[in-house]
Order: C-alpha cells, then structure tokens, then sequence
C-alpha cells in the first residue's frame, strides 16, 4: 500500500517497533517509499529510561527491532526520545486543543484526558 503512495508516508510510531521491522525484513523497499518516520522512543539526552536505570520501555521492549528500523536507510527518522516527554506541558496543551474545538482536537483533548489522571 505504501508504494501506492510513494514519498506520501509519513509512519508514526508510538510502541515497540516490531512491527516496523518485520514490514522491512517481507518488503525492503519499505525504506524508499515512506517519507518519514516519527518514533516515540530511546532515552538520549537524560540518560535514564523508564524500563530500567538506562533503558526507555518502546526500544527495550524490542532493541533488536529497534535498531532495524533506526538503521534501515529511511530517509528522514525524527526521534521523540523519552527525555522530550518530560519536557511537555500536556495539562497546557490538552488546554490549547480544548479551546481549538474540531474533531481531531477534541478527540486528542479526550485521549489525553487519561494520561493526565495517571
């Protein structure tokens, strides 16, 4: 389907990248119809994960996968390390999406509402 779509592809992941991994290993040219990868994950700057003393849960729950994808040849990866989670202002921003109104904004508004309680 991504090829349909060549160059359209923006993948955004938000777990483990297992499954990222095993569309490269049955489609290899995954690499040059997608875009951009955005990945929640790692634990760069800090140097402290939430899985262990050094390890972030998305990447340590599949390293191997991890660096598959981190290594794959996509053209643009933009990582959202675990450190920049620490640096976001959700209650602010859930905020923000209230006020903006529409459905996607309202649909992140109730999603985030979870986030915000725990």
């Amino acid at each position: 389907r991504c090829a349909a779509k060549s160059g359209q592809i923006t993948l955004v992941t938000l777990g483990p990248l297992t499954n990222i991994a095993l569309a490269l290993k049955k489609h290899p040219d995954l690499v040059e119809h997608v875009k951009s990868v955005v990945i929640m994950g790692g634990a760069v700057l800090e140097k402290r994960g939430n899985r262990t003393p050094s390890a972030e849960a998305n990447f340590a729950c599949d390293p191997i996968a991890a660096q598959q994808v981190l290594r794959a040849g996509f053209k643009e990866v933009v990582l959202a390390p675990l450190d920049l989670t620490h640096k976001l202002d959700l209650i602010g921003l859930r905020t923000k999406l209230g006020e903006m109104g529409g459905e996607i904004a309202s649909f992140l508004c109730d999603i985030s509402a979870y986030y915000i309680r725990a």
